[in-house]
């Protein structure tokens, strides 16, 4: 089955970066950039059942944020194995306590991403279904 990884930011620069972050430290399977929830969202819609699905998600977004992303996530099934990664700049504790309630998210990271963020993912055991 294959790994893709969907980049959820609004920032076009922090997507760049996080590209470059995933290429350097050969970041298994694929990703792609998404600007919004919304463009994401459509992209699980459209996913194979024999695909899995990892979500590094900003909460701050125009169009649909993160949270309105989550919700309607859980309000349909996904076709395939999903997991969600809050990745962020937000430093609100109550963020960080709101994306503990829902069961697809299994980690919450400050943005950018680096090498250390990237070991931390491939090592995470919330995560070892999808890279296997």
């Amino acid at each position: 089955m294959p790994l893709h990884t969907l980049l959820v930011d609004d920032d076009s620069i922090i997507l760049m970066i996080h590209d470059r972050i995933l290429t350097k430290n050969e970041w298994p399977g694929t990703w792609g950039r998404h600007l919004n929830g919304q463009s994401a969202l459509h992209r699980i819609r459209e996913a194979k059942p024999d695909e899995r699905l990892l979500v590094m998600l900003d909460i701050n977004m125009p169009v649909m944020n993160g949270w309105e992303f989550l919700d309607a996530l859980k309000s349909q099934p996904a076709p395939c194995p999903i997991a969600v990664v809050m990745v962020t700049s937000s430093i609100d504790r109550q963020d960080h306590d709101k994306a503990d309630t829902y069961d697809l998210v299994v980690d919450y990271l400050d943005k950018p991403l680096n090498a250390d963020r990237i070991a931390q993912l491939l090592n995470h055991p919330k995560l070892a279904h999808l890279f296997a």
